[in-house]
């Protein structure tokens, strides 16, 4: 995902520049800007926080490191794979298959056909983070909502946006589901063959 996020990071600056200011700064700046009150309320509400996030550094301060710690080691066990190009090779070939998919169905739908793979990158981004959120439903709600605002980067129609976020998503899903049977029944049948 971080690798997918640069990617599309140097390669669609312009679009990701102007979704964050269209879908997240200009929102959040007409809510705010009018109400005085509510500024300095947010400005005592960031200082809190601040306050309350050193308390916590102090009281939780070692086991956070040691998570961090945890994380570190979590991320340097790549170098220890037995494999590394089979793994490397194999979640390239995953990516690639996100990207075909989301790319895909932009292609299939006669509003969207128009759209290039930068299109589907930037998609694909913006869809995976919403996956990434931690909400119930493996992102149900989340990756509907920022993939049809995001997509409306191209004038395409929220309707529209919907509809392909609904499609891509269960798609995606169902590809879940069925590899993750084929995966069981390989493996059941490894089992079966070598019963160690």
């Amino acid at each position: 995902l971080f690798v997918l996020l640069f990617i599309t990071w140097f390669t669609q600056w312009q679009t990701m520049q102007l979704w964050l200011v269209e879908q997240v700064w200009m929102p959040w700046w007409q809510a705010v800007s009018h109400s005085r009150g509510l500024l300095i309320g947010l400005s005592f509400a960031g200082f809190g926080l601040l306050a309350l996030l050193g308390m916590a550094w102090q009281r939780w301060g070692t086991p956070l490191r040691q998570h961090l710690l945890s994380f570190a080691q979590g991320l340097w066990s790549f170098a220890k794979l037995r494999h590394p190009l089979w793994f490397w090779g194999y979640t390239l070939c995953i990516w690639i298959g996100y990207f075909g998919m989301t790319y895909g169905w932009l292609l299939a739908l006669r509003e969207t056909a128009h759209l290039g793979w930068e299109a589907g990158l930037f998609l694909l981004a913006v869809g995976s983070l919403a996956r990434s959120i931690p909400i119930q439903g493996g992102g149900l709600g989340a990756y509907h909502w920022l993939f049809s605002h995001a997509i409306a980067l191209w004038d395409v129609p929220l309707t529209i946006g919907i509809a392909l976020a609904i499609v891509n998503h269960g798609f995606q899903t169902l590809l879940y589901v069925i590899i993750g049977l084929l995966s069981y029944g390989f493996w059941i049948k490894d089992k079966l063959k070598n019963p160690a």
